[in-house]
C-alpha cells in the first residue's frame, strides 16, 4: 500500500507490542533515507475498544483495514468495519512418515523461522508412531537463540529464536499439557490424536503439537486412507496457510495428491525422505513472495466473510483494493 502511495496507520498488537512497533521504526527510518515523506506512516497503539472506536468513526472517509491478528479479533474487527481484510495465519502442518534426521532439521527451521514469527512457521507436525517426546526435545536442543533481529540478518540466520522474549504469550500457566524444553525457550506435546481445534498460535514463540499418527508401510490402503481422511478434516476446520508432505520419493505423490483432493488449503509442498540431495524434506516455511511466490491466507471457507472482506493474496497490495490516488 505504502509503495502505491496510500498512507497507513500501523496497529500495535497487544501481545507483541514491541514487535510491531520496532518494525515502524525501522520503516519510518528506511522512508527518511528514501526522501519520502514519515507521514505517511502512523504507528497507533491502544485498546480494541479505541481500535473499535477509530475504524467505525473514520470508515466513511478511509479505504481498507489491513489487520494480521488472530480470527478471534479479527472477527471483532470486522463486525464493525466491513472493509477489513485479514490475514488470519493458521496452524502450519508438517506430515512425514519417517523420522529422518534431514526431516528433524525440517521440523526445527520450520517451526523456528524468525522466531516462529513468519506466517508459515510450523506449528502441527504428523509424524510416525515410534517417535516419542525424547526424540522432539533432542530435535530442539540445537536451535540456536538470537538476540536481536539484525543479528540474525547479518549472520543470514534465518531460523533462531528470541530467547525467553517477553512480550509473547507462552502456554506456561494456561496450559499444562506442553512440556517446555529444558534448555531451549520451545514448547511441544506429543498425543496420539490430532490436536484439538482453534489452537492458539502463540506468535513469536516455538510451541508445536506433534501427532504420531502418520501412515505406514503394515497398514492396509483402507487404514491408510483413513488416517489422511483424518487429518483433512482437520485441516478443513483449522485452515492452515501451509502444508510439507514428506514421505519416500515413490509414495509421496500420492498422499500428496490425496490430502490435495480432501482439503483446500493455500500452499502445499512435496518433499522426500530418501533422495534429499535433489528432493529435500519439505518445510511450511514456504512463503517467500521476494522471490515471485505468490500464496494467500484464507480463513475456513464457511466462515470467511465472519473474519476478512477478501482472502488474502500475497504478494498483491490487498488493502489498497478500490483506493484511489489524489
Amino acid at each position: 500500500s505504502l509503495e502505491l502511495g496510500v498512507p497507513c496507520i500501523v496497529l500495535g498488537r497487544s501481545h507483541t507490542v514491541q514487535h510491531s512497533y520496532r518494525w515502524t521504526e525501522l520503516l519510518v527510518d528506511l522512508l527518511q533515507k528514501e526522501d519520502i515523506d514519515a507521514g505517511m506512516v502512523t504507528y497507533l497503539s491502544c485498546t480494541l475498544d479505541d481500535i473499535k472506536f477509530i475504524t467505525q468513526s473514520s470508515r466513511d472517509s478511509t479505504g481498507m483495514l489491513y489487520s494480521t491478528c488472530s480470527r478471534e479479533l479479527a472477527a471483532s474487527i470486522k463486525a464493525g468495519y466491513p472493509n477489513t481484510i485479514t490475514s488470519t495465519g493458521g496452524p502450519n502442518t508438517l506430515y512425514t512418515t519417517e523420522w529422518t534426521p534431514a526431516v528433524q532439521d525440517a521440523v526445527r527451521m520450520s517451526a523456528s523461522i524468525e522466531s516462529s514469527g513468519q506466517c508459515t512457521a510450523l506449528r502441527h507436525c504428523v509424524v510416525p508412531s515410534s517417535v516419542t517426546s525424547t526424540d522432539v526435545e533432542d530435535l530442539f536442543s540445537s536451535v540456536e537463540g538470537i538476540e536481536k533481529a539484525e543479528d540474525a540478518l547479518r549472520d543470514y540466520k534465518f531460523d533462531c529464536i528470541f530467547e525467553n522474549h517477553a512480550d509473547s504469550v507462552t502456554p506456561a500457566g494456561q496450559d499444562d499439557t506442553y512440556t517446555k524444553h529444558g534448555t531451549k525457550d520451545v514448547h511441544y506435546k506429543v498425543n496420539t490424536h490430532m490436536p484439538e481445534n482453534h489452537i492458539h498460535e502463540y506468535w513469536r514463540k516455538v510451541v508445536v503439537d506433534v501427532t504420531t499418527d502418520a501412515t505406514t508401510s503394515d497398514l492396509t490402503p483402507e487404514e491408510k486412507d483413513d488416517k489422511l481422511k483424518d487429518l483433512a478434516k482437520w485441516l478443513n476446520t483449522n485452515q492452515p496457510i501451509s502444508l510439507a508432505v514428506n514421505a519416500p520419493r515413490s509414495q509421496v505423490f500420492d498422499i500428496a495428491k490425496s490430502l490435495f483432493e480432501k482439503s483446500a488449503l493455500v500452499v502445499y509442498t512435496v518433499g522426500s525422505t530418501d533422495r534429499e540431495k535433489e528432493a529435500p524434506p519439505a518445510l511450511t516455511c514456504q512463503a517467500r513472495p521476494q522471490e515471485a511466490e505468490v500464496f494467500g491466507e484464507f480463513p475456513p471457507r464457511k466462515d470467511l466473510r465472519v473474519f476478512t472482506k477478501y482472502p488474502v493474496i500475497v504478494p498483491s497490495s490487498t488493502p489498497s483494493c478500490k483506493c484511489s490516488c489524489l
